[in-house]
């Protein structure tokens, strides 16, 4: 009797982009650890990436640099999976979501900072906390649920002091599909709520400055801003896997990588902007064979 058991594996992969970052040349797989891996981030002089993985049974987040084979752990420990880890603007340390209790999904969650070299990580703040990003123009953004969980409330944080302040608040009735991305100068956000077309949104006073129409495409997901801010980098399902679309602010669509097998995919850019961090997602099978059972 043969039987099979299904795995599915994520790994980091990087690719460089070429003509002005509209196409990207073919990625290489840079993770070599057993288990599932997710980019998170890039070390400010974009010449490593930060992932976490289960590599060893239990979530820790990693840091390992281009053209090289071994990973450095940063930190372990994890108890959920935090989907991007940005660094602070004085480039000290690296921000990330954390719940203490895994078996509540409504229990508080807890705004942590660890130095980018590794170490004790610290509480800043706790609340009903859905992400945290930090763009390039020195400013790092929080968002929360609303207590009714019909809209999605953004903050300016103060990594060193922990202190924060309302920006705007975004109409988000209660769907797991909500995403939304910070422009590289902190002025605008993409904002994804389930259905396309995907909104630009004043940081300043939440008003809607435009509408992005993806024609013939399914959907979106891990909303990403490209380094000049011309478009976006989203993650669309198609028959066979998925693919990572490059789409500018007038809706016209690029596919820069595509994924046989995979559910999703994320890109993250380098700080230079010269290459991306890519989720590779697939799906294999183990075989067994029983004899006199």
């Amino acid at each position: 009797m043969v039987f099979t058991e299904p795995a599915e594996r994520g790994a980091v992969y990087v690719g460089q982009l070429q003509r002005g970052g509209t196409r990207l040349a073919a990625a290489q797989r840079l993770s070599l650890l057993e288990g599932w891996t997710r980019p998170t981030g890039w070390t400010p002089d974009s010449k490593a990436v930060f992932f976490v993985s289960n590599n060893d049974g239990a979530w820790g987040l990693y840091k390992q640099a281009l053209g090289t084979e071994s990973a450095e752990r940063i930190l372990g420990g994890l108890r959920n999976i935090p989907l991007q880890t940005p660094v602070t603007p004085d480039g000290n340390w690296l921000l990330y979501i954390a719940n203490d209790d895994e078996q509540d999904p409504d229990s508080p969650q807890q705004l942590m900072r660890v130095p980018i070299t590794g170490g004790h990580p610290e509480p800043i703040l706790s609340g009903r906390l859905r992400s945290v990003r930090c763009p390039q123009r020195g400013l790092c953004v929080f968002d929360e649920w609303s207590s009714d969980h019909k809209q999605v409330l953004l903050f300016r944080l103060e990594p060193s002091r922990g202190k924060s302040s309302e920006l705007t608040r975004l109409d988000a009735p209660g769907t797991s599909n909500f995403d939304w991305a910070i422009s590289p100068d902190g002025t605008q956000i993409a904002v994804f709520n389930g259905r396309l077309p995907i909104k630009i949104v004043s940081l300043h006073d939440g008003s809607v400055l435009h509408e992005v129409r993806i024609a013939d495409w399914n959907g979106a997901d891990n909303l990403m801003w490209t380094n000049d801010a011309t478009g976006m980098y989203v993650s669309t399902p198609v028959q066979d896997g998925c693919v990572l679309l490059r789409v500018n602010l007038k809706g016209r669509v690029q596919v820069m990588w595509e994924q046989r097998g995979g559910l999703s995919t994320a890109a993250i850019p380098s700080p230079d902007g010269r290459h991306l961090a890519l989720l590779g997602w697939s799906l294999s099978s183990n075989a067994w064979m029983m004899e006199n059972f």
